[in-house]
């Protein structure tokens, strides 16, 4: 699953930057979003296609900057090869400008290149990050969604088509169990510390490798769900959830899910008209299969 997950900026990441500072041009008054650990029934940043006419049925309008801002991905930020090789066909899906004539495998960062400096096309919203179980406990309330059962559950069906969005963020956490004597957890020997090892379960940061800046932070995003929901208080507000996949093999050695993690043209695809049908020919709801940095926090 994904019960929380962190998000940092810094002056190195053009693109995250552009996005929190449009964020607060677009809600000057509300003093409700800080950046750092993000818990459920939060309130969250997350971006949407409003140039697409279907939107993500949040709001009204069509725009091809964010906010006020017209500004490049940033060239380190991108994450090449974080899904390993691409074929020419879905990177075609994912974005014109990088069609193959072959299907010769390409990178991502190579089929970045074309359109990495055109504007940022998303819009940024605060949404509550849980779908609300009203006549239930006040706790109670989804914050994921699985990949595999979108088209099923009547809850997430009649979202899939036209109510996508991506959460940016800087890691996830999750936890594991551990004996008082452990010194690691599984195989990939994650070392824990002398006083977390005294407790049965272990926070772990996760985040992709190659999500990492030349600075050392890290950025990707989360693929989503929006809905207008109503919520306990009474009020309506714009709410997401975030979807989770099966895990990869170095994140099954920590729990069962893990989140539908994309980089910047898995984003552009997922946020497009393509059909559901298309988007689960992509690849791109599979689980992460480049390297997770994880280590333990306290």
């Amino acid at each position: 699953m994904c019960g929380r997950f962190l998000l940092l900026t810094d002056e190195e990441n053009i693109e995250l930057s552009g996005i929190i500072k449009a964020i607060e041009e677009k809600y000057p008054d509300r003093n409700v979003f800080a950046l750092g650990e993000m818990f459920p029934g939060a309130v969250i940043p997350v971006l949407a296609n409003m140039g697409n006419e279907s939107g993500c049925g949040v709001g009204a309008g069509a725009g091809t900057t964010v906010g006020s801002h017209s500004f490049p991905v940033d060239q380190r930020r991108i994450l090449s090869g974080s899904h390993g090789a691409t074929t020419g066909s879905h990177c075609a899906a994912a974005d014109p400008h990088c069609a193959t004539a072959d299907s010769q495998s390409v990178t991502a960062d190579s089929c970045d290149a074309e359109w990495r400096m055109q504007p940022f096309p998303y819009e940024p919203f605060l949404m509550h990050w849980g779908f609300p179980f009203l006549g239930k406990a006040r706790s109670s309330q989804v914050i994921n969604a699985k990949s595999e059962t979108l088209t099923e559950k009547p809850m997430f069906r009649r979202l899939v088509d036209e109510h996508r969005c991506i959460i940016p963020a800087s890691a996830f956490y999750e936890w594991a169990h551990v004996s008082g004597a452990a010194s690691s957890v599984g195989s990939s020997s994650i070392p824990i510390g002398a006083s977390s090892a005294k407790n049965k379960k272990i926070k772990l940061m996760i985040r992709p490798s190659s999500a990492r800046t030349a600075k050392g932070a890290y950025y990707f995003y989360m693929a989503g769900l929006t809905s207008k929901l109503r919520l306990f208080s009474g009020s309506y507000a714009d709410c997401t959830v975030i979807i989770t996949t099966r895990p990869s093999a170095q994140m099954a050695e920590i729990h069962n899910r893990m989140p539908v993690m994309l980089d910047r043209a898995m984003a552009d695809y997922w946020l497009s008209n393509a059909g559901i049908d298309k988007i689960y020919g992509s690849g791109i709801m599979e689980p992460w299969n480049g390297s997770l940095d994880i280590v333990s926090v306290q």
